[in-house]
């Protein structure tokens, strides 16, 4: 079941129509399509396959009114082998509905989960399918804040995608200017979601610029997350404290068996021991 940052990643697309279509030429390395309007379409293809596939978002560009590309969008966080299944069925829906081209755009946030997702897929024969990845690798990191201001969400992404690299303060100097053009109901989540995937140097430099000196965290989301992570925190020192302890437990056996065992040798050599 999808958590919160990959409904949170699906809410900058449906925020900004036009995000997908902006981000699709960097994924490809290609052009940008030509068209004069866009539609937001339905990605629910449940009802043409025995199983529910749904995506998490579709864009139809058109030209003059004709359907020229559609965009399926998936966010993906982690591998899922299952995706590789319904990914292609998602192209091919979208194509035979809208009469045009069409293209998955997955968008993931760490390195392996692009890697994996980027791999072709055999449909057999020589049909083969390949997913549009956007990920840490070609999606460039946002640190002119005048383009933040005009691209608040593609800022919130770049923060994410990039908030612990070596532009890390850059890209946050950038979010935190285009900050105050977020929409007001989304600001709350996106400011945790943002610090959430910031470095600590990152971090200093987002909060003085937004001037939050003792911050604290807003949304239930990020309350659970930080809280889920003081626990594993805590059950990693208990887990460590532990493995110290049998490990000192067995050093401290192991050298007392070679004191008693010592102490044997000599009595049998020399007699009784004395204190």
């Amino acid at each position: 079941m999808p958590g919160v940052v990959h409904e949170v990643i699906v809410s900058l697309f449906e925020t900004r129509e036009t995000l997908a279509a902006e981000l699709l030429p960097v994924a490809e390395g290609r052009p940008p399509p030509v068209y004069d309007a866009i539609e937001q379409g339905s990605a629910d293809f449940s009802q043409a396959m025995p199983v529910e596939y749904r995506g998490d978002g579709l864009w139809v560009l058109k030209q003059s009114g004709v359907p020229q590309r559609a965009i399926v969008l998936e966010v993906q966080l982690r591998r899922d082998e299952s995706k590789r299944w319904s990914w292609p069925s998602y192209g091919v829906l979208a194509r035979a509905k809208h009469r045009c081209e069409a293209v998955v755009l997955v968008v993931t946030l760490d390195a392996a989960t692009e890697r994996w997702a980027s791999q072709p897929i055999s449909l057999g024969g020589a049909n083969v399918f390949t997913p549009t990845v956007l990920g840490p690798s070609n999606c460039p990191p946002l640190i002119d804040p005048e383009i933040a201001q005009r691209n608040p969400e593609l800022a919130v992404l770049s923060a994410c995608l990039h908030g612990s690299g070596s532009l890390a303060p850059e890209v946050a100097r950038a979010a935190a200017s285009a900050f105050e053009y977020v929409d007001p109901e989304k600001k709350r989540i996106y400011n945790d979601f943002i610090l959430a995937h910031l470095s600590q140097l990152a971090r200093k430099v987002y909060t003085d610029m937004i001037d939050i000196k003792n911050y604290e965290w807003q949304s239930d989301w990020a309350k659970s997350h930080i809280a889920e992570g003081v626990k594993q925190g805590i059950e990693q020192g208990l887990k460590q404290g532990l493995e110290r302890g049998v490990e000192q437990g067995r050093e401290q056996g192991q050298l007392s068996n070679a004191r008693s065992m010592l102490a044997r040798l000599i009595s049998k050599r020399f007699g009784d021991l004395s204190e």
